[in-house]
């Protein structure tokens, strides 16, 4: 029952992110879901293959995660050109 919950919120807090970005703003983007995938990838990587505890495994692929998005984003900011369809 745990199990159902846990995965119950994690897929709502990620609908959430969805509905803030395309329902308030119009945009359309996948890099919540690409984000997500990169950070519960690294965390099973990290407990299963090298042993790490979960609240080890988490921070540390929060912090991978932010710093991915980081070295995406800060050049996706500087883009300039076509902004509507």
């Amino acid at each position: 029952m745990v199990f159902v919950v846990a995965i119950a919120l994690l897929y709502a807090m990620v609908a959430a992110g969805y509905d803030v970005l395309l329902g308030y703003t119009g945009q359309l983007s996948f890099c919540q879901g690409v984000f997500y995938g990169i950070g519960a990838y690294l965390s099973a990587i990290l407990t299963v293959n090298y042993g790490w505890s979960f609240w080890l495994a988490m921070p540390t692929s929060v912090l991978f995660v932010g710093l991915v998005s980081a070295i995406i984003g800060y050049p996706a900011l500087r883009l300039r050109g076509l902004t509507s369809l």
